[in-house]
């Protein structure tokens, strides 16, 4: 049970594009690590998508196009529906929807 765990971070393919974004913007190693953790502890607070994008941006004010938001975006969609947290369980929300399917 290593979700139990508050300071267990699962290095996903989603974790790994949003170093990746950042990477492309900044190379100090710093504020990668501390904007990639502040994103990732943030999702499971349940901070907003919105409150997680506008981290990103405030810090990477290279992003300055609608086609590097949407990209941004994306990538902070993606981290959201396969981080695991401790309220599911374990589970993430993508791995979740699929167990409970929506009832019309």
């Amino acid at each position: 049970m290593r979700y139990a765990n508050p300071d267990y971070l699962e290095i996903t393919l989603e974790y790994t594009k949003l170093l990746d974004l950042i990477n492309t913007y900044t190379n100090d190693e710093e504020l990668i690590e501390e904007l990639s953790s502040d994103i990732i502890y943030s999702i499971l607070a349940g901070t907003d998508m919105n409150c997680l994008i506008q981290t990103i941006i405030d810090n990477l004010p290279e992003i300055d196009s609608e086609i590097k938001f949407k990209n941004v975006a994306d990538i902070i969609m993606n981290l959201i529906n396969n981080t695991r947290t401790p309220e599911n369980i374990g589970n993430t929300p993508k791995e979740l929807s699929k167990k409970r399917p929506f009832s019309a």
